[in-house]
């Protein structure tokens, strides 16, 4: 049985690296906007990455199906993962909101 440890998950996936860094508490107080920060631009590459291969494949410099189709589906989950993120810090927010002073 292959032991797929937390390093392989990361190397195989650079959006999950931000979730492995640990700062000192002095570097902590941007912490939440440089991880927001990090995982936007990890989304954008992989979306970015993913249009590259399939221009790749639409133009015939590429002939790699599987490569292209799981480029493609890695930046679409990623993208899910982020709008649900950002669906949950606003539902996080408004019940901030309605918490009576």
């Amino acid at each position: 049985m292959s032991d797929l440890g937390i390093s392989k998950l990361i190397a195989n996936n650079p959006s999950l690296e931000f979730a492995t860094k640990s700062q000192p508490m002095e570097e902590a107080q941007g912490g939440f906007a440089d991880m927001l920060a990090n995982s936007i631009e990890g989304v954008n590459t992989l979306l970015q990455t993913a249009d590259a291969k399939e221009t790749a494949l639409v133009t015939g410099k590429s002939e790699n199906l599987h490569d292209a189709m799981i480029a493609v589906e890695k930046a679409d989950t990623a993208m899910k993962m982020m709008i649900q993120f950002r669906n949950k810090a606003i539902d996080a927010y408004q019940e901030v909101l309605r918490m009576p002073l």
